[in-house]
């Protein structure tokens, strides 16, 4: 029998350690850092993914917009004596008239081109310019007498396929363009009205006629007789104009008078012509018409052009290999990617090897072209 007057032993019980302790929370402590380490990694990671899929489809939307725009580049505007014309648009919307002449600074074009690259100075950022028409009469015609310059109608051979609004479109009339001799002065009207074959060009809300008049004499008699051609440019016509200005794609119409930002992040914007080249049967590319590599080239012979937009991501992403300077060329491109002529050196931006780039090419036919007379 137990002795139950011996009272009884408690067991004995043992805590954890100051040592134990001390090595339970360095290892809790490491856990924890590598997990916000790998979260803030992961993070880094996908703000940077995500900021490169959106410079992608920007690109992919800038590269689209050209695309298009050259696409209809010189419709209604592809004969020889519209080429290179010296042009004059007037706005009535906000008074202003905007001029394309020999006396105007590069990289705007000099006149009026269906497609005009405007080569910016020092590598920097080129002007891509892109006029069309959008009507659907392809409607010409000559004057009957010769227009003295004012606000008086335009007298012409026929007035057929030239419609005033709502005709042509509700509020807006078919935008006439004037023109008289290779290379000389070229003039835009709006059919406010039609008289037979009299052509009415009132000023005062009507989107292009100027008060003063066409401020030009234009002849009769045709191109054949050296006198003016009346061409319908439709309700529509643009006069596009692709930038990078200040990081930011920028695309401005001379005709709506708007200039919007498309979207930052955009570094350049490079271009260069296409000449067929008959005795080769290839494509010679240039910056400029006549120069290095398609000397003696003619507007008619254009048949494509080529793009490069160079991007860069949002997001910083410096790192300790990031490298001090980046060149761009087609055999040294920091991502891989590569552009197929010239180079681009991008170590004058601030913080230029903590971001990454992006190069987006595109090589677009001028169709338009083809139809026009060589000059």
């Amino acid at each position: 029998m137990p002795d139950c007057t011996k009272p009884l032993r408690k067991s004995r019980q043992r805590g954890l350690s100051l040592i134990e302790l001390m090595v339970s929370l360095a290892i809790g402590m490491a856990i924890v850092l590598l997990l916000t380490t790998l979260t803030i990694d992961f993070e880094r990671q996908k703000r940077i993914s995500v900021g490169s899929g959106g410079t992608g489809d920007a690109a992919a939307v800038a590269i689209g917009l050209m695309r298009t725009a050259i696409g209809s580049a010189g419709h209604s505007i592809n004969f020889p004596n519209a080429i290179g014309c010296q042009f004059r648009l007037f706005r009535e919307a906000d008074n202003t008239a905007v001029v394309f002449d020999t006396t105007t600074a590069l990289p705007s074009p000099p006149g009026l081109f269906p497609v005009f690259i405007g080569q910016g100075a020092a590598g920097a950022s080129d002007m891509l310019t892109v006029a069309s028409g959008n009507s659907r009469q392809f409607a010409e015609t000559f004057l009957q007498t010769t227009h003295p310059g004012d606000n008086s109608g335009l007298i012409t051979a026929s007035s057929l396929g030239f419609f005033p609004p709502p005709l042509a479109t509700p509020g807006r009339g078919d935008v006439v363009l004037l023109t008289q001799t290779q290379n000389g002065p070229c003039r835009i009207r709006e059919v406010s009205g039609r008289s037979g074959s009299t052509l009415l060009n009132a000023a005062g809300s009507v989107r292009f006629n100027e008060p003063a008049g066409l401020g030009q004499v234009f002849n009769a008699g045709g191109p054949a007789n050296g006198g003016a051609k009346l061409t319908n440019l439709g309700p529509n016509p643009s006069l596009q104009q692709f930038t990078v200005t200040n990081q930011r794609f920028m695309v401005a119409d001379q005709f709506a008078g708007t200039n919007d930002v498309m979207f930052d992040h955009a570094i350049t914007l490079q271009a260069q012509y296409g000449f067929f080249n008959a005795t080769t049967s290839t494509t010679d590319w240039c910056d400029v018409r006549g120069g290095p590599g398609c000397a003696g080239a003619t507007w008619a012979q254009l048949t494509a052009v080529r793009l490069a937009l160079v991007l860069r991501s949002p997001n910083l992403d410096c790192t300790a290999n990031s490298p001090t300077t980046l060149t761009w060329g087609s055999t040294d491109s920091p991502d891989g990617t590569a552009w197929t002529w010239g180079s681009f050196d991008v170590s004058a931006l601030p913080n230029a090897s903590c971001y990454r780039y992006q190069v987006v090419q595109s090589v677009v036919s001028v169709r338009n072209m083809i139809w026009s007379h060589t000059q």
